[in-house]
């Protein structure tokens, strides 16, 4: 067995990152919400967006059902863009801040500390969907949309990968790219 192959992290750590992050952009979220879009979020926390959606009636917040619904998705895209721009930090550094704190990084498939030109690839295989989303909002083609969403079901089952003797996510091994420690890197 290759030396890099054993020193490979695997499904676990990894998942542990994603916990870490989702946490830290959850938290970030609430906060850029709270202060740039006060009212839908205050909405959104006391539950009268979803209470509209459910009842389909107005309720003393004034909050339509059909404006709920834009309001819902507005809060939706925001948490989607925001954590993609959260994520872009792992196209720089090659590590999000949850894989920085468990002391992970990206490398090339062999063992190799990586730069942007690998870490960058990696990320725009990995986050697809929502770029695909994103390009399809800017440009108008609303059938970009369905096409992220079958790229995000495919990253998101291609993860799994890392559960096998490689350790290398989809998106890792399109990439050739894989999760070491930090301090496994040459």
């Amino acid at each position: 067995m290759d030396a890099s192959l054993k020193k490979r992290v695997g499904f676990v750590p990894r998942l542990g990152a994603f916990i870490i992050d989702s946490f830290i952009i959850t938290l970030l979220a609430s906060i850029l919400m709270s202060v740039f879009m006060e009212s839908t979020f205050a909405a959104f926390i006391k539950g009268h967006l979803t209470e509209s959606l459910l009842n389909n009636d107005t309720l003393t917040a004034s909050i339509a059902s059909q404006e709920a619904y834009g309001e819902m998705l507005r809060i939706s895209l925001f948490i989607a863009h925001f954590s993609t721009l959260y994520m872009i930090l792992e196209a720089f550094l090659g590590a999000t801040p949850g894989k920085m704190i468990l002391g992970l990084k990206i490398g090339t498939q062999d063992g190799k500390a990586g730069d942007m030109w690998v870490y960058f690839p990696r990320f725009v295989i990995k986050n697809c969907s929502v770029l695909i989303d994103l390009a399809g909002r800017i440009t108008g083609i609303t059938f970009l949309g369905a096409i992220g969403g079958f790229a995000g079901i495919a990253v998101f089952f291609g993860c799994i990968y890392a559960l096998g003797e490689k350790k290398q996510a989809l998106h890792d091994i399109l990439a050739k790219t894989a999760v070491f420690r930090k301090k496994d890197l040459s």
